[in-house]
Parts: C-alpha cells; sequence; structure tokens
C-alpha cells in the first residue's frame, strides 16, 4: 500500500511538472467557441434547461451530454477564465494516469511495469493535445470512464457477482456519453481475457458475457452516425473517395507508430493528402504499410504463448483507433494526435512487457532497465512540455502547424481569420491568399470550406477599404455557398458603400426573402432606399428592423430622416426624440430635431425637451 501511495505520488507530480502552464494559457479559436466561449446554453452554466440540451443536443455534429454538463460546470465555477477549464482537463488527466496504474497492478500484479505504462501515458507528447485542448475534454473525460471500467472489470474478472459487473457496465455507458470512441472497450475486454487476466471459461460464454456491452457500442454508433451526418460532419464520397479513406486509414497506423517513438512535428491538424493535393504516393505507401502490418500481426501472433502482451498489446491499439481512421469520414484531417490518448496504451504495455523479456534474455541490459526507463520518461516530459507551449493562444498554436505541415489551408484559414479579429487585415489577407493562390484550393473540398475562405477574404478587404476586391471574393464566395446570408448581406453593404444603390437593394431583399428574420438586412434596406431616394419603403425597412431591435439609437435617427423626407413632421420629431431618449447625448438626432423645429413645420405645442 505505501508503494501503491508513492506510486500516486510521483505520477501526479509528474503531470504538474510537464502540464502546470497550462493553466496559463488561453482558449483557442478552433472549436473552443463553439464548446464554450461563443455557446450561448454553455455560458451560462449549470441550469435546467441547458441540462435538458445537454441530454438532446446534437451540438457539435456528436452526442455527448456528459461532456456539455462538464464544461457547463466549469463556466459555473470558473466563468470564462481559461486556466479553470485548463485546470480540469489537467485533473482528469491525472485522475486517467493514476487509475491506469492502479488497474495494471491489479491485473497483472506486475507493479513497476504498470507504473512505466502509466508514466508513458502520463507524459508522452502525442497526448498533450487531449489534456490542452479545453474543446477536446471528451477525450479526457471519457478515459475516465474506460480507466473506471478497466478497474472494475479486473475485480469482476477475480471475483464474480452481479453488482461488479453491473458497475462495469455503468462506466462504459457513462463514458460513452462522453465520447463514443470507447465503443470499442468490450473487445479490448476479450483480449484482457486472454492475458493478463487468464480467464479459462469457454470462449462462447466469455462472448456471451460482452453481449450487453456491444448492445451499448451499437446503439452509440447509431445514434454518432446519425448525428454526424445531420450536422454534415461527414464527407461524401465524391469528396474524399473510398479508395483514399482506405489508403489513409492504414498509412495513419504507421504515422501514429513513428510519432509514438519519435514524437516529432505534432501538429493541431494534419491535412489529409488526397485534399491537400500531396496524395502522389499515397497508394504505393498504403501498400507497403498493409504489408508491414500483415508481417507484424502475424510475427506477434506466432510469439502469443510466450509473450501473450505482444499481440494483446498489439490488438489493443489497432482495434482502438478503428472509430477513428477515416474509413467513415469525418471532417477534414488525415489524422490527429488526440485519437492516440488510449490505443496507445496497447503499445506501451507490449513495449514494457517485451522489454523486460528482452532483458532477461540478455544479462548485460539489466544494468540499463532504470536509467533507461527513468530517460525515456524525462525526454517525453520534455517534449511534453515544449508542446504544451504552443497551446499558450491561436496565433502560437496554428503558427506551429503551419511551421511542421504542408498545404495546412485549414491553419491559413484559421490564423487568417485570427488576426482579421485582432484587426491585422494585412496580415490575415497574406494567410488567405496562401489558400487560394497557386490552386491550393481543390475542386474536391467541400462547397462550404471553400466558400468560407472566400469570404473571410472579402470581410477583410472590405474592413481594409478595397471594396472591389470584397466584391469578387464575397461574389466568389456565392458561387459555393448561395445560401450564405452573411455574404449576400455583405456584398449588399459593399454595393451600397460604391453607390450601387439598386444592387444593394436587390442583395438585401434577397437575403430578406431567405430568412425573414435576418435583422440587419432591414436595417441596411432602409439605408439603401433613403438614398435611393425612395424613402416610404425606407419607413418600412426601419420599422420593421426595430420590432427586432427596438434600442437601436441608429435607426431612429434614419427612421425620422425617412419621415422627414415624406413630410411627416411630427412622426419624424417623435423619431428623433427617441433616439435621444436611448442616447441623451447623441449630437447628430439633436441637430436633426433643433433644424426640424426650426422649419415651424411642426404643429404649436411640439416644443418639448429634447431630453423629455
Amino acid at each position: 500500500m505505501q508503494h501503491k501511495g508513492l506510486l500516486l505520488f510521483l505520477l501526479i507530480l509528474l503531470n504538474v511538472v510537464v502540464y502546470s502552464r497550462l493553466v496559463t494559457c488561453d482558449f483557442v479559436t478552433y472549436d473552443d467557441p463553439r464548446y464554450v466561449t461563443e455557446n450561448p446554453v454553455v455560458k451560462r452554466g449549470l441550469t435546467r434547461d441547458g441540462i435538458a440540451w445537454a441530454l438532446t443536443s446534437g451540438h457539435a455534429s456528436n452526442w455527448h451530454p456528459l461532456t456539455w454538463l462538464s464544461h457547463m460546470a466549469d463556466v459555473t465555477l470558473f466563468k470564462l477564465h481559461a486556466g479553470g477549464h485548463h485546470l480540469t482537463n489537467l485533473v482528469l488527466h491525472i485522475f486517467n494516469t493514476c487509475l491506469l496504474a492502479l488497474a495494471l497492478i491489479a491485473m497483472t500484479g506486475a507493479f513497476w511495469k504498470s507504473a512505466f505504462v502509466a508514466g508513458l501515458f502520463a507524459v508522452h507528447p502525442l497526448h498533450v493535445e487531449s489534456v490542452a485542448w479545453i474543446a477536446e475534454r471528451k477525450d479526457v473525460l471519457s478515459a475516465f470512464f474506460f480507466m473506471l471500467s478497466l478497474g472494475a472489470y479486473a475485480s469482476y474478472a477475480r471475483r464474480k457477482g452481479s453488482s461488479r459487473y453491473a458497475a462495469v457496465l455503468l462506466f462504459f455507458a457513462l463514458g460513452l456519453t462522453a465520447k463514443p470512441m470507447i465503443v470499442t472497450l468490450p473487445f479490448v475486454f476479450l483480449l484482457l481475457d486472454y492475458w493478463p487476466l487468464e480467464r479459462r471459461e469457454k470462449v462462447l460464454t466469455l462472448l456471451v458475457e460482452k453481449v450487453p456491452f456491444l448492445v451499448l457500442s451499437a446503439l452509440s454508433c447509431i445514434v454518432t452516425f446519425r448525428v454526424q451526418r445531420q450536422g454534415g460532419a461527414m464527407l461524401a464520397d465524391v469528396t474524399l473517395p473510398l479508395a483514399a479513406r482506405l489508403q489513409n486509414a492504414v498509412i495513419s497506423y504507421f504515422r501514429y507508430l513513428e510519432k509514438t517513438f519519435w514524437p516529432h512535428d505534432l501538429a493541431v491538424f494534419y491535412p489529409h493528402p488526397y485534399l491537400a493535393g500531396t496524395g502522389g504516393k499515397t497508394p504505393w505507401m498504403a501498400l507497403g504499410a498493409v504489408t508491414a502490418l500483415l508481417l507484424i500481426t502475424l510475427l506477434f501472433l506466432r510469439w502469443r504463448r510466450r509473450a501473450p502482451y505482444l499481440p494483446v498489446g498489439w490488438f489493443w491499439f489497432l482495434g482502438m483507433l478503428v472509430p477513428v481512421l477515416g474509413i467513415v469520414q469525418v471532417g477534414l484531417q488525415a489524422s490527429a494526435d488526440r485519437y492516440t490518448y488510449l490505443p496507445l496504451v496497447g503499445i506501451f504495455m507490449a513495449f514494457t512487457w517485451g522489454g523486460s523479456l528482452l532483458m532477461e534474455q540478455r544479462p548485460f541490459l539489466q544494468a540499463l532497465r532504470i536509467p533507461g526507463a527513468l530517460l525515456m520518461l524525462g525526454c517525453c516530459a520534455f517534449l511534453s512540455r515544449q508542446q504544451t507551449g504552443y497551446w499558450k493562444n491561436s496565433v502560437t498554436l496554428y503558427e506551429h502547424a503551419l511551421a511542421v505541415t504542408e498545404n495546412n489551408w485549414e491553419m491559413h484559414n484559421n490564423l487568417g481569420n485570427v488576426f482579421s479579429r485582432q484587426g491585422k487585415y494585412e496580415a490575415a489577407l497574406k494567410h488567405f491568399d496562401a489558400i487560394l493562390r497557386e490552386g491550393r484550393i481543390r475542386t474536391v473540398l467541400r462547397p462550404q470550406d471553400i466558400g468560407e475562405v472566400y469570404y473571410n477574404a472579402g470581410y477583410a478587404e472590405a474592413v481594409r477599404g478595397d471594396l472591389a476586391k470584397a466584391a469578387g471574393y464575397y461574389s466568389k464566395s456565392l458561387q459555393y455557398l448561395p445560401a450564405n446570408l452573411d455574404a449576400i448581406n455583405n456584398l449588399g453593404y459593399v454595393y451600397y458603400s460604391q453607390g450601387r444603390l439598386e444592387e444593394a437593394i436587390r442583395a438585401y431583399r434577397r437575403v430578406i426573402a431567405m430568412n425573414p428574420r435576418y435583422e440587419s438586412a432591414y436595417f441596411n434596406l432602409g439605408l439603401a432606399y433613403l438614398d435611393a431616394g425612395r424613402p416610404e419603403k425606407a419607413v418600412a425597412g426601419f420599422q420593421t428592423f426595430l420590432r427586432f431591435r427596438p434600442d437601436y439609437k441608429d435607426a431612429y435617427l434614419h427612421l425620422g430622416a425617412a419621415h422627414e423626407s415624406i413630410g411627416k413632421y411630427e412622426e419624424a420629431e417623435r423619431d428623433y426624440r427617441r433616439a435621444l431618449r436611448l442616447q441623451g447625448d447623441f449630437p447628430e438626432a439633436l441637430r436633426r430635431l433643433r433644424a426640424l423645429q426650426d422649419t415651424g413645420l411642426l404643429p404649436s405645442g411640439s416644443e418639448r425637451s429634447e431630453r423629455e
């Protein structure tokens, strides 16, 4: 018990040393907004309505109510201070590390080997993304219940009982409501039955025992598939053919293995080679990958009696990655570091127990066991701490990704948007141009992705003042996204600014026809009609807008001007006074009211205080 206490203390200390700087990191603009910072439900914290929403929502193309509830709880505790949200991720990762160590010790009885696996899990650089990314709370949260399931299953295997079985099933169900990736857990249980639990029941008995788990997995897969398809997260076959997906899937296995043993050039987004136009050698690479995978599998199966942990660890790794290999492509990435969070446990186990066997066969290596283990953990800790630094903010994260990947249009687009928000439009346009020039946007990309880049470039040009370029970009965006109301509305504003009033009016009317509740289009339409000398129609536009936004002072100002233009001076006076009630020191409203009063066109008795 004392050894276990010391081990848990050291694992906690190791995590704190590596990840402590995360509490000073900010939110990033990649998924954090829709999960936390710009999610109106989550931003209210834990509420009754929020809980109901979490249980029923497919927002962000996922059904994971427990994840939503954890984000709401964080907002209740920490508001929108990013450090607190990062701290929750870290605490969950610490729990996962400790629970993994305890579960492996319970199943294998090998204290130090289990400790080393847990240490690698704690500080491997591929795991930084899951811990550092607030929007990936679902990773560490689902893993928490995965680890609880392992421990409960070890207890159940030692001594069967309905309560123990129910505990395993409950933890598994909770884990699925945090992230569906752990649907492969029944498969992992079967591997553990073989080693290290070495259960002697008949295979059929063990399979029947897993049926309730398989039913939960199947239900989770069905819900996930429907929600992701409805949310538009899945790419169509025409966008990413099956052959391209299968090739990338087998190559991804070796990409993950490479970065496991040589963790370099880690990025938050790896562009799919087919979509980035860099997949010329992919078919040959895929053929080599399939051959190597088969050879390794056959080799480990041959050693299954002498070293059962090798095939168990290997199949753990292969099997747990299946849901995220992109055979059913969700998103635009080729692979992702976060996908290795649980699958790498299998590789760590095979490596640790296999390395120990090798040292036992070669006594001269025995002396290297402890210093070698410490050196590996030290190198991983150093690299992971370095990797956490890139999560300081969006700019450092995206710039690092661009530095270590090629043709990464997603990161160019994200960084361009960040610079636009910061008012650095020249810098933003450099990143949008990096996507648009030289044919880097391929026709195989989803129309919404192409249209988004053109829209972002148009917005930056419009704010910068180059209206001609802005109009060109907006028009190009609408070729790919004809229903992009923001692009149509902004294009109307460009036309208005250029004095092309009839074109602006047609753009605003198009927006309203497509969405009668698009508020700003009514205001913009009123301005265009007013400048075009059609004040009666301008009045209708402003009045409709004010039904949505009765507190918008500028709308009352321009409504007053429209009323004044058609000779409705009392209505104009009323509008100017309403504007002044919203802002007492509104100079333009005050000037127009006094000018109207000076004309003598108002009925007698209307000379009231401008601030009444």
